[in-house]
């Protein structure tokens, strides 16, 4: 791919970004045209994001795998008192019997990704004011995108690559009609519970089998009875052979968004301010969503996606901070800050930089002042009144706007979308429930500085100088008294709401979203500006890292942003111990005896009998690696990945399938800021311990066929495979 610098940036040397491809082992989350040699023979268009992971198509019936903890809102979706398929798990023995999954499990592929740096850089200057420079930016975005949405399914957005210093125009399909087909249970599917979460060595069946529906003419479509099996244009061949240690695997999906080659005080303020600050709301919900599942079974199931997802980011930040601490994180990004001012210093390049750095640091010390009141604003989005009240206002009021200058996620391309997050909203919402979360928030807003109350919210609760705990909670029963703005027969109707009819509406929660209105556009004025800002300053600090970085001949790796990305890493072991004591040495692989003989010595019974019983059974030797003569379950590697990594399909160096990204050992979350080949661990469930679990635990003879495979085997196939490897 050819890179163009910005016009804004044109003085700077194309050359930073053109030297020699020398690669630090194993780093580096690549788009698949920075690293041919990574991806061509991989099947990357049947690489799939789903939801918040990412996925593979695995058939030609649009056959889709990804984690089980990435269907969580369908499972529960799904689920009653009676029949709670986490906990059962679930089967379709027929297309007909899958099940709808829940509302905005989209699945996306993408098309193309191509650059457009030239184009996204039409008309901006260095002398433009930060809110100048972003609604240009913005112009010049969504200018590309309505020019690339030329079919009513093709979705596409314009990403920064290398922070900016590049732009990228991602084309995707966008499935809405994905289905439910299989689904281990959750003993199996989280081996050892949430304790076990970022562990090793792991024994988890974390998949969960969907499909894709097109409607009858083979286009992407809403959900419908009539609709049939995708047919897509490529999909993954699922390979058998047997990993060993120091074995090469790659990863390809949509890693979530990385930290990389932040300066030093971004990183300190991140894990001394800002991550307390964010767990300490991330505790009390957990605390209370703990509390509220206690109350009954229904609510149990209904909020154990919630608490999931919450429990799970206070550990990934929780580690973080420990290995930030551990790891000396802060000492290493002041020796590569301190590096690089050293190299900008020279007299030749001080005057081109100095004013990015600054603006860097005045950009922190802003987001520090507001960091409170931004806290609070992004957990009262959380809940469901409040949080689809000011959407429907934000989307009426965007579409007032030209349409060339609308917020992203706001224009009318976006509805079905933002249609799902209602359904998603009116789901969740638990009105008893969900008043002790307002109760709390608005003890958390009252101790918020003065400085950053608002007035029209003081006013919309009736807080003042006289305000008590009781007439608070007095105050928010009110609102939750009759909560009709989620009920089914109004939902759909409001984003076809005028901005004046979303105004003189009598819901409370929506006259919420009207008084504050005013205050919350401050709020997105000051947005604005912050990236107006590092607009200006990313693309210049970064294009001097690079810079520096191509004096020594070394390639940096942009940061992850959630577009297609490759990843190479090794089958490798792990030693956590400071002093490296081999007793404390963890093999790179799991196997299904040593599984069956953790079940026994561990007195568990919450795995199924039938399943412990057939785990000595693996018939002529179908899926097992022979040496050990044993069905491998899990294996680790240095594949680079991001927790948004989960789903992603491993594949062996001819581009088979071999297994799917589940997890990170905890020491690899520090990962998002610094990667260390020595301390990064992926973990993979093994692609042959799914095919095991489907035809020796589950019987399901028929998506096996679809895979391509029988647990029938023969003496002249071992394999167990029903077609001929593609060389």
């Amino acid at each position: 791919m050819k890179y163009v610098l910005p016009l804004v940036w044109g003085s700077l040397l194309l050359a930073s970004v053109a030297f020699t491809k020398q690669v630090a082992a194993s780093e580096g989350l690549w788009l698949p045209s920075e690293q041919p040699d990574l991806s061509n023979n991989l099947p990357t268009q049947a690489v799939v994001k789903i939801g918040t992971c990412s996925g593979v198509l695995v058939s030609s019936q649009g056959l889709l795998l990804t984690n089980a903890h990435c269907i969580e809102d369908t499972l529960e979706v799904s689920s009653d008192v009676e029949s709670e398929i986490k906990a059962s798990g679930f089967i379709a023995q027929s297309q007909d019997q899958e099940l709808v999954s829940a509302p905005g499990l989209f699945a996306s592929i993408t098309l193309e990704q191509s650059d457009v740096t030239e184009a996204m850089s039409v008309g901006v200057t260095a002398d433009m004011t930060p809110r100048e420079r972003f609604l240009k930016i913005t112009r010049n975005r969504n200018q590309l995108i309505t020019e690339c949405e030329n079919e009513a399914t093709i979705k596409c957005q314009v990403q920064s690559h290398q922070d900016g210093l590049s732009y990228l125009l991602i084309k995707e399909r966008e499935y809405r009609d994905v289905r439910l087909v299989y689904v281990p249970p959750v003993s199996l599917t989280m081996h050892g519970g949430e304790d076990m979460n970022w562990q090793w060595p792991r024994f988890s069946a974390d998949i969960a089998i969907l499909r894709v529906y097109t409607d009858t003419e083979g286009k992407a479509a809403d959900y419908s009875e009539e609709n049939i099996p995708l047919e897509p244009p490529q999909y993954a061949e699922v390979g058998d052979s047997h990993l060993t240690f120091f074995d090469t695997v790659r990863v390809a999906g949509f890693p979530g968004q990385t930290q990389r080659l932040r300066t030093a005080s971004e990183v300190q303020w991140n894990f001394t301010e800002n991550y307390p600050a964010l767990l300490s709301y991330l505790h009390d919900f957990e605390a209370m969503v703990e509390a509220q599942m206690e109350t009954s079974e229904r609510a149990r199931i209904r909020f154990q996606p919630v608490y999931f997802q919450l429990s799970n980011h206070i550990t990934f930040i929780e580690s973080q901070i420990e290995y930030y601490q551990r790891f000396g994180v802060q000492r290493l990004s002041e020796n590569r800050q301190g590096q690089l001012l050293q190299w900008l210093s020279a007299p030749e390049r001080e005057p081109m930089f100095r004013e990015a750095w600054w603006t860097v640091q005045e950009q922190l010390q802003s987001d520090r002042t507001w960091l409170e009141q931004d806290l609070w604003w992004n957990f009262l989005n959380r809940l469901s009144l409040p949080g689809a009240a000011l959407l429907v206002h934000r989307y009426a009021y965007e579409q007032t706007l030209p349409a060339d200058i609308r917020s992203r996620g706001f224009q009318q391309r976006d509805l079905p979308a933002l249609q799902a997050r209602l359904d998603q909203y009116a789901h969740r919402l638990w009105p008893e429930f969900e008043q002790r979360l307002m109760v709390y928030l608005m003890n958390r807003y009252l101790e918020l500085p003065e400085a950053q109350q608002i007035a029209s919210v003081n006013d919309f609760f009736g807080i003042d100088e006289n305000t008590t705990e009781e007439s608070l909670q007095n105050r928010i029963e009110e609102l939750y008294a009759a909560p009709g703005l989620l009920e089914d027969e109004v939902r759909e109707a409001w984003l076809g709401k005028s901005l004046n009819e979303v105004q003189q509406s009598d819901d409370p929660w929506l006259q919420f979203a009207t008084q504050t209105s005013r205050a919350r556009l401050q709020m997105d004025s000051r947005e604005i500006e912050r990236r107006g800002r590092m607009a200006y300053a990313r693309p210049m600090l970064m294009n001097a890292q690079l810079e520096l970085e191509g004096t020594y001949g070394r390639q940096v790796p942009a940061n992850a942003n959630r577009t297609l990305r490759v990843s190479e890493g090794q089958v490798l072991g792990y030693n956590p111990s400071p002093n490296k004591d081999p007793n404390e040495y963890k093999l790179a692989l799991t196997y299904l005896d040593v599984f069956r003989d953790h079940i026994q010595e561990n007195n568990e019974t919450n795995v199924p009998e039938q399943f412990v019983g057939m785990m000595r059974r693996h018939n002529n030797e179908c899926f097992i690696n022979f040496e050990r003569e044993s069905v491998p379950v899990n294996f680790i590697s240095t594949a680079d990945s991001t927790p948004g990594s989960s789903g992603s399909p491993t594949f062996d160096q001819e581009g088979r399938l071999i297994g799917l990204v589940y997890d990170l050992m905890e020491e690899s979350t520090i990962s998002d800021w610094h990667y260390s080949r020595e301390h990064h661990r992926t973990i993979h469930v093994d692609i042959r311990y799914v095919l095991w679990i489907l035809g020796y635990y589950e019987g399901a003879d028929t998506i096996l066929r679809e895979l391509g495979f029988s647990h029938q085997g023969d003496a002249e196939t071992p394999s167990c495979r029903l077609t001929a490897l593609n060389f």
